[in-house]
């Protein structure tokens, strides 16, 4: 199954849910928003699986001055 990840092409061998591929990179869910496909994924809605040719963006909010 081909993807993009954060505008990189990603190749996967098997099914996979957004939540195991986000935890899979060690990726911190906190304070970060998920978009599928231009648009935004509830964390709660994190468990579906990742489909082909889909567009997945992980965003992280950081606080600065």
């Amino acid at each position: 199954m081909k993807f993009k990840f954060n505008g990189e092409s990603m190749v996967l061998d098997r099914d996979m849910t957004i939540k195991e591929y986000i935890s899979l990179l060690n990726i911190d869910t906190t304070g970060v928003i998920v978009l599928v496909d231009d648009e935004i994924l509830p964390k709660e809605q994190l468990d579906i699986l990742i489909k082909d040719s889909c567009n997945i963006e992980v965003l992280k909010f950081v606080c600065g001055g």
